[in-house]
């Protein structure tokens, strides 16, 4: 499931720079993950916290430290979440990717968006347009043989300049308008309301303005 959702993250963002839908996760509150360290060396307890990966490497091994010892576990758990961040979607054109501000910190990933629980998420739907959009332009632009390397968005090789050529933005566009792939702001809306769990209130919005009721 990480690897699939981190692969369509990579796919979408190479065809749609500027309108995919990811997901990020901050680093932690430098502070308070000082104040974890503090606390777990005061008890005894090695903690590395110069990673996600480490910091998770670090508290399985606690775990089995302190297994005769649950509830100071369960303590010290509490006490490991206070310093993240919670995850959120944003839109890919609406955030300046300044090497960090588009991971995800817990998953140990540089891009990662929700793909596959397209019943219960419609963040998931979106990123399933964007991608079925992108694989539509991809084997537009194939068929035509154009001047571009096979699979120029999903293929392992991506030239940037060849994603830039008129060819390539006219197969993009055309298939953004065929699946309704959202533009920036539009997206940038659909991110703050699905992070604040008022993805209806928006819609029920959107279904107003067209005159829907």
């Amino acid at each position: 499931m990480k690897t699939c959702s981190k692969t369509a993250a990579q796919v979408i963002t190479r065809a749609y720079p500027s309108c995919a839908l990811l997901r990020r996760h901050l680093e932690p509150n430098l502070s308070k993950l000082r104040d974890l360290e503090s606390f777990c060396s005061k008890h005894g307890l090695q903690l590395n916290a110069s990673s996600s990966s480490e910091l998770n490497q670090s508290l399985e091994r606690i775990r089995h430290e302190l297994k005769d010892d649950s509830v100071f576990f369960d303590v010290l758990m509490n006490y490991a979440t206070k310093p993240m961040q919670l995850a959120t979607f944003f839109c890919s054109g609406d955030v300046i990717d300044n090497g960090k501000d588009w991971g995800h910190y817990a998953l140990a990933v540089p891009l990662y968006t929700h793909f596959t629980s397209l019943l219960r998420r419609y963040a998931d739907i979106v990123v399933h347009r964007t991608l079925a959009a992108t694989l539509e332009a991809e084997v537009m632009l194939d068929l035509n043989e154009k001047k571009l390397a096979k699979r120029c968005f999903t293929g392992l090789r991506f030239n940037k300049e060849e994603v830039e050529s008129f060819d390539a933005q006219k197969a993009l566009a055309y298939a953004a308008m065929k699946y309704v792939v959202p533009g920036t702001d539009v997206l940038a809306d659909v991110a703050a309301y699905c992070n604040a769990g008022l993805l209806v209130v928006w819609l029920l919005q959107v279904l107003k303005k067209l005159g829907v009721k």
